[in-house]
């Protein structure tokens, strides 16, 4: 398997899985919904990693790698697969691996927050149309009486959180780059015949800064509530091997 360099958030086509997001309006989806018993997860079957928030890393860890990417846009991510494998934990009939984590960025969609305004921090709730649940007289409705129902309404709910935990990763990223924690990591698999195969290049924690840091820093992690997601994101790099073996069908997949 070839080594993987880990990508940046987004490309430029935008966010990965929408491919047309619209603002939800009643005067133009009003007689449209979601048919949630249809709902798999089809749609990530290609994703090899997807973002994930730093309130999501104790429960991610138990499962997957997560790691940060390099470069100036750091993200913290979920990784799913290795190389062009795809994810590893969607089977063919887009069913998630049972008793395995699902990001909230993959629970989160159709939905997502855009921004609609260029100067300020104005969002509002659209969902990508070209879903394969939505449609007309639809099992949960965007709008009754041009009304949101509340489905709507707990959508919104939810992209808010997601919102609010995304902007406080980049602090909790912002925290690590200024107290120099970040380093970069290589990561490889050594097979029962003992041989050394690299699988990916990635950003962690640094754990020798980490354990040397002053009384008034590791402090000020436990007093930000960092402390937690720092634990399991190094305790999840465990997962490459388990991850590696999967892509490479050394474990049974799902």
């Amino acid at each position: 398997m070839a080594e993987q360099e880990t990508p940046q958030q987004e490309s430029a086509k935008g966010p990965p899985f929408y491919r047309n997001p619209q603002v939800l309006r009643p005067e133009a989806h009003g007689n449209l919904g979601v048919n949630g018993s249809k709902r798999t997860y089809r749609f990530a079957r290609e994703a090899g990693f997807v973002a994930v928030n730093g309130a999501e890393f104790e429960m991610a860890a138990k499962h997957y790698p997560v790691i940060f990417t390099s470069g100036d846009d750091v993200v913290p991510i979920a990784v799913l697969g290795l190389g062009d494998k795809g994810n590893q934990y969607v089977n063919k009939k887009g069913v998630w691996e049972r008793d395995h984590y699902i990001p909230e960025y993959v629970r989160r969609y159709p939905f997502i927050f855009v921004q609609t305004s260029d100067e300020g921090p104005e969002f509002a709730l659209a969902v990508d149309m070209e879903d394969e649940v939505i449609g007309e007289h639809a099992e949960q409705p965007f709008f009754l009486n041009n009304q949101p129902t509340a489905f709507t309404n707990r959508a919104l709910e939810f992209c808010k959180t997601f919102h609010q935990q995304h902007v406080a990763t980049q602090n909790f990223v912002k925290f690590l780059q200024e107290n120099d924690l970040l380093t970069e990591r290589h990561a490889e698999y050594t097979t029962p015949q003992q041989e050394t195969v690299p699988i990916a290049n990635f950003t962690a924690v640094d754990e020798d800064k980490f354990n040397a840091l002053s009384d008034a820093v590791f402090g000020e992690i436990r007093k930000r509530g960092y402390l937690r997601p720092i634990c399991g994101h190094l305790s999840s790099l465990i997962n490459f091997s388990r991850t590696y073996e999967r892509a490479a069908g050394i474990r049974n997949q799902a």
